[in-house]
C-alpha cells in the first residue's frame, strides 16, 4: 500500500470495525513518510479505546517490534488501556486472540491486579513466547504472590524462558527473589552469568554480601565472576572485601587482595600493611599484599615497603619492587640505599626493581655506585631485550645518554632464535616473573593478561608451551585450556594450570580439560625448569 493511501484506508477500516485491516496498515508503518506516521497515529488516537486496544494487541502480537520503534503507539496503547482496566483483565485468559498484547500492557501499566491472572496464566499456555511475556509482565510489575513460581522457569531447557525469569525476579529484588537466583548457580554458565551481570547493576547489601561468599566458591567460574563484579561496583564493594582480609583462608585471601587493587580504595591501605607486618605464612599472600599496594598510596608507611625486599620468594620481591616504585619517597631511597650495603641483599634487590620496571626507583638510584654497577651488568648479561630497552629509552628521554649509551652492549641471547613459551596470567608482575625466568633458562616469553588475546593469537601461533593461570577475569584457565585443547593436542602444545593452594576441584578439572600438569605458586627459575624438562623432553 502506498503512503498516500494509508490514512484513507486505516480510517475507513476504522469505521468498518475491521481491527484486522486497520492492524495491517499500521504494522507498515515503518514503511510511510513522517508525515503519513503522524496521521496514522492522530487518527489511531481518536479510536474507541475498546476497539483500539483490539488493534493494538493485535499489533504487538505480530509486531511488537514497532513498540519499541515509535513510542507514540506505546503511548497510545498505555493511554487507552489504563482507562479501562477492567476491560484487560478480563482479556486475561488462555483462550483469549491476541493474549501476548494483554499480558504486555498489564506488564506496562504495572496491574498489581492482574498479577494472579497471570500466575495462573504461567501454568495454563505452552507456547514459549506468551510464557516469556508472561514473566516479563510480573517483573514490570514487580510483586508475585511467591517468588517459587517464577522460580520453577529458572532452569527450562528453553533458554529464553529462564533468561526471563532470571530478569524479573531480580526487577522484583525481595530477598527471597534473589535467593532463588542464588541457589541456582553453578548449574549452568551461561545462565549464571547473566544473573551475575545484573547483580552487579543491584549492588546492594544483600547481593554485595552474596557475592562476597561466591569468592570461597570451588567453582572457578563463579569465583571469576564474582571477583570481577565485585571489582566492577568498586567502592560499596570494600568493606566486605576488608572483612576477607582478616580470614584464615588463604585462597580468599588473595582473591580479595586482588580485587582491591583492581578498584585502588585507600580505606584498604591499613588493613593490607597490618597484614603484611604479621608476615603471612603464603608467600601467595605476600605477593597478592604487595602487589596491591603496587596501585594504592601508602605515603606515611611508605618506608616499611623495603623489607618486603627480604621475603624469601624472588616473585615477593617483584612484588615488592612494584609497590615501592609507585609509593618512592625520599625515606624510602635512604633506606634501599643502606640495604644495597649488604653483600647478599644487594643483587636481589636490583634485579627486582630491574625485572619490574621500577623507572622511579631507577632514575633515584642510578647515582648509587653499588646500585648502577650492579643494575648495568644485571641488564647487559642477563635481563630480557625488552628490560635493556626500556632503561635505555628511560635514560635517554632524561637526558642520560652516557648512561644509557653503557646498556647498548648486549651480551644475552637473541630472543629471536629462542624456543617460545606462552604465558598467560593478568597480574603483570607474575608476567614479568615469567619474562625474567624464563629467558635466563634459554626462552623466549610470549606475554598475554588477556587470556581472549591469548587465544587469538594461539589460533594463528604455536609455541613450545603454554602456562596459563587458573583465576583470571575474562575467562578461567580451564576455560582456556579447553579452548587451547579444540586446536592443539597434548602432542603438540604441553599445557601447564598455574594455581595457588586449595583451589577446590580444579586440578582435577584442569587435568580433564586438557592439562599436561600443575604448577603451583609462588615458582621460581627451578620449578619452571623442571616443568620444561619433563615436558619438553616428552616431545623429543
Amino acid at each position: 500500500m502506498t503512503s498516500e493511501y494509508a490514512v484513507s484506508e486505516f480510517t475507513f477500516n476504522v469505521q468498518q470495525r475491521d481491527s484486522i485491516k486497520a492492524r495491517l496498515v499500521l504494522a507498515n508503518i515503518d514503511e510511510y513518510q513522517q508525515e503519513v506516521q503522524r496521521r496514522l497515529l492522530f487518527e489511531l488516537s481518536k479510536t474507541e479505546d475498546y476497539f483500539a486496544i483490539l488493534i493494538l494487541c493485535s499489533l504487538f502480537q505480530n509486531r511488537g517490534d514497532l513498540f519499541r520503534l515509535y513510542p507514540g503507539l506505546e503511548n497510545i496503547f498505555v493511554t487507552k488501556a489504563k482507562d479501562n482496566p477492567e476491560f484487560i483483565l478480563g482479556k486475561l485468559k488462555p483462550d483469549t486472540s491476541d493474549l501476548r498484547g494483554y499480558l504486555w500492557i498489564a506488564g506496562k501499566l504495572e496491574m498489581q491486579s492482574a498479577v494472579g491472572y497471570l500466575e495462573d496464566l504461567l501454568f495454563r499456555v505452552r507456547d514459549p513466547h506468551t510464557i516469556v511475556t508472561i514473566i516479563e509482565a510480573l517483573g514490570n510489575i514487580g510483586t508475585v504472590n511467591n517468588s517459587k513460581v517464577l522460580a520453577e522457569f529458572l532452569l527450562f531447557d528453553d533458554k529464553r524462558i529462564s533468561e526471563a525469569a532470571v530478569k524479573s525476579l531480580v526487577r522484583i529484588g525481595t530477598p527471597f527473589s534473589l535467593d532463588y537466583l542464588f541457589a541456582v548457580l553453578g548449574r549452568d554458565e551461561q545462565l549464571d552469568f547473566i544473573i551475575l551481570e545484573m547483580f552487579a547493576e543491584i549492588a546492594d547489601e544483600h547481593v554485595l554480601k552474596r557475592l562476597n561468599t561466591l569468592l570461597g566458591s570451588r567453582n572457578p567460574f563463579l569465583r571469576n565472576q564474582a571477583a570481577d563484579k565485585l571489582a566492577r561496583v568498586g567502592a560499596p564493594a570494600v568493606p566486605w572485601l576488608l572483612q576477607n582480609v582478616g580470614s584464615g583462608d588463604s585462597d580468599l585471601l588473595i582473591q580479595s587482595l586482588n580485587i582491591l587493587a583492581r578498584i585502588g580504595d585507600d580505606r584498604a591501605v591499613r588493613p593490607i600493611m597490618k597484614l603484611i607486618s604479621s608476615y603471612p605464612e603464603d608467600p601467595n599472600v605476600r605477593f597478592a599484599a604487595y602487589e596491591a599496594l603496587g596501585s594504592l598510596p601508602v605515603e606515611k608507611s611508605a618506608y616499611l615497603l623495603a623489607q618486603g625486599f627480604l621475603d624469601s620468594e624472588e616473585s615477593v620481591r617483584l612484588a615488592v619492587a612494584k609497590a615501592v616504585d609507585y609509593n618512592y619517597n625520599s625515606r624510602l631511597a635512604s633506606g634501599i640505599a643502606n640495604m644495597l650495603r649488604d653483600e647478599d641483599m644487594a643483587p636481589k634487590i636490583v634485579h627486582a626493581l630491574v625485572n619490574a620496571q621500577a623507572a622511579q626507583s631507577f632514575l633515584a638510584l642510578a647515582e648509587d655506585e653499588i646500585f648502577w654497577d650492579l643494575a648495568r651488568q644485571y641488564i647487559n648479561n642477563r635481563a630480557h631485550p625488552a628490560i635493556r630497552d626500556f632503561f635505555v629509552n628511560l635514560l635517554q628521554d632524561r637526558g642520560k645518554q652516557e648512561a644509557a649509551n653503557s646498556l647498548q652492549s648486549f651480551a644475552g641471547k637473541d630472543a629471536d632464535s629462542l624456543p617460545r613459551i606462552c604465558s598467560v596470567d593478568d597480574s603483570r608482575m607474575v608476567l614479568e616473573a615469567y619474562r625474567s625466568n624464563l629467558y635466563e633458562l634459554g626462552f623466549e616469553p610470549v606475554l598475554f593478561t588477556s587470556p581472549r588475546d591469548a587465544l587469538n593469537w594461539l589460533q594463528e601461533e604455536k609455541p613450545d608451551l603454554l602456562f596459563t593461570d587458573l583465576n583470571m577475569p575474562e575467562f578461567d584457565g580451564i576455560e582456556l585450556i579447553r579452548n587451547v585443547r579444540s586446536i592443539y593436542s597434548e602432542k603438540d602444545l604441553p599445557v601447564v594450570l598455574v594455581t595457588s593452594q586449595g583451589e577446590g576441584d580444579s586440578g582435577e578439572e584442569a587435568y580433564n580439560a586438557g592439562a599436561d600438569e600443575i604448577l603451583m605458586k609462588p615458582f621460581n627459575s627451578e620449578d619452571l625448569q623442571g616443568i620444561l624438562n619433563n615436558l619438553l623432553a616428552l616431545r623429543e
